[in-house]
């Protein structure tokens, strides 16, 4: 256990010198200017507003797909749909300081532990099920966007290749999802540590189901999609002239580095993501950088906002009800 315990440390320190470093770099290659305090001046205020909206209903559709995922678990189990989407909310803030997998697997266990008794392992498995689909249907969509910022592909075309690419998703999971998912988690089961293993195993005998799974797969598309639309209100909101399918292609990339890297809340690799993609796609360099740094703090500012109207709530409730 004291080893675990150490490399765990070492994993954090490791991870916190990563994000110094790669957000010093990006600060030496491309240094600040007054632009940027220009472009944060002229935000639009309704933007603000909308991005609350859209952080609030990501937050809603994580809640639900959550609860979906708890209940094929364990159909008894009472969690009620306000407590899955306060969680959801602090969950995605803590996912901004430290690695997005540990916050979900720690928080959701954490939660269904103390509210619903629900065996920490069983909750894991869910959380590592859930967040499956939510890598899924970005690289569905990163398929046809790396033909495109390759420049092998117009905007028209790449676009249809989104619809096909996640048509032919939901068609293979609706159809052999049970199949196909097993195999993988099986191929994963095999070469994971032990205690990853252990809860991967039992995901398909609980979660397996074709209809289960093209459900859980509808919901993250949505979920993808208004994310999407989030990524760019930040651009509008500044006032920054950047192509949606830009953004959407962006969006899709950092998403799945956010997901699968251990940099404490993926700074330093977010901001370097989109400052690449959106080079890629014809975005200046000033556009970009402004875009890169100021995505995740008016992310970061609506999620706080978010959750202290959903504390406010909490506590007017409470003095209702006493």
């Amino acid at each position: 256990m004291p080893s675990v315990s150490l490399r765990r440390v070492v994993v954090v320190i490791v991870g916190f010198v990563c994000s110094g470093v790669l957000l010093g770099f990006l600060f030496y290659r491309f240094p600040l200017d007054a632009t940027y305090i220009d472009t944060l001046r002229q935000v639009r205020w309704a933007g603000l507003l909308a991005l609350l909206l859209t952080t609030t209903l990501h937050c809603v559709i994580t809640a639900w797909k959550w609860q979906i995922v708890t209940r094929m678990g364990n159909p008894d189990v009472v969690f009620s749909t306000r407590l899955f989407t306060m969680y959801s909310a602090l969950i995605a803030l803590l996912g901004q300081v430290m690695p997005l997998q540990v916050a979900v697997l720690a928080g959701r266990s954490i939660a269904l532990r103390v509210h619903a008794a629900e065996p920490m392992r069983r909750s894991a498995g869910g959380a590592i099920y859930d967040q499956g689909f939510d890598l899924l249907v970005p690289a569905l969509v990163m398929i046809p966007g790396i033909v495109y910022l390759c420049g092998w592909a117009s905007a028209a075309l790449a676009l249809w290749g989104v619809v096909l690419a996640l048509a032919v998703g939901g068609l293979l999971l609706g159809v052999w999802g049970e199949g196909l998912i097993g195999a993988l988690l099986r191929c994963i089961t095999a070469v994971a540590p032990q205690r990853v293993a252990v809860r991967i195993a039992a995901i398909p005998t609980v979660y397996g189901s074709n209809r289960s799974l093209l459900r859980l797969y509808l919901w993250s598309v949505i979920r993808c999609a208004n994310l999407v639309v989030r990524a760019w209100l930040v651009a509008w909101t500044l006032q920054l002239h950047i192509d949606p399918i830009a953004i959407l292609f962006g969006h899709c990339a950092v998403t799945f580095s956010v997901v699968v890297n251990f940099v404490p809340g993926a700074l330093g690799v977010a901001e370097w993501g989109w400052l690449g993609i959106l080079n890629l796609a014809g975005v200046s360099s000033t556009d970009a950088l402004h875009y890169s740094l100021s995505s995740r703090l008016l992310i970061v500012l609506s999620l706080i906002a978010l959750n202290g109207l959903l504390a406010l709530g909490e506590l007017v409730r409470r003095r209702i009800r006493s």
